[in-house]
């Protein structure tokens, strides 16, 4: 009884056409996206270095990586974060963040869309957008706004700026990180 229904599966799978297998043409958006995700190619790699947080209760530093892959054909971008501190030369680090997020380009909507989730808990899709060679997502928070810039500094490193404005107008850092590319 298995070996006949074998060898049916295998008849059918014979009598399907290649062509009905494949995926569909690309869309009429594709080269937008395609374009759209060239600007954040820059971000691929990976990222060691230090950065800085201070949420209203003093300035924490903390020892950072990102690591960021392009996935599909260059449409999508896999980023990973891991901030861990080492409290008192201690040899056993403690992650105070770690996130993984896909970045990709909506091209009806005009922005990009970065698509989060942390290991804490938490998930979250933000606007995102790229200004003056810079990537640049915003979130609501706290009755007010927070966006991320990250850019490549002169000397080609990963420099990111947190800041928060309550009016929309006035902005205040609370977030820092500079990070070299090692790969």
């Amino acid at each position: 009884m298995r070996t006949s229904a074998h060898i049916l599966a295998l008849l059918v799978g014979a009598c399907i056409p290649m062509t009905a297998l494949a995926q569909p043409a690309p869309s009429p958006e594709l080269g937008q996206q395609k374009e759209a995700m060239e600007a954040v190619q820059f971000l691929v790699g990976e990222w060691k270095g230090s950065g800085w947080i201070d949420m209203g209760q003093g300035r924490s530093e903390f020892v950072a990586s990102e690591v960021v892959e392009s996935r599909l054909n260059r449409l999508a971008l896999l980023v990973e974060g891991r901030h861990i501190v080492e409290p008192n030369g201690s040899p056993n680090p403690i992650v105070v963040h770690h996130a993984l997020a896909m970045l990709t380009y909506d091209p009806a909507a005009g922005m990009y869309r970065f698509n989060s989730q942390v290991a804490r808990g938490g998930t979250g899709m933000y606007e995102g957008s790229v200004e003056d060679g810079a990537f640049i997502w915003r979130m609501e928070a706290g009755g007010g706004q927070v966006r991320y810039r990250i850019r490549l500094d002169e000397e080609g490193r990963w420099d990111e700026v947190g800041e928060y404005s309550a009016d929309g107008a006035n902005w205040s850092p609370f977030f820092g990180m500079t990070l070299e590319k090692i790969d």
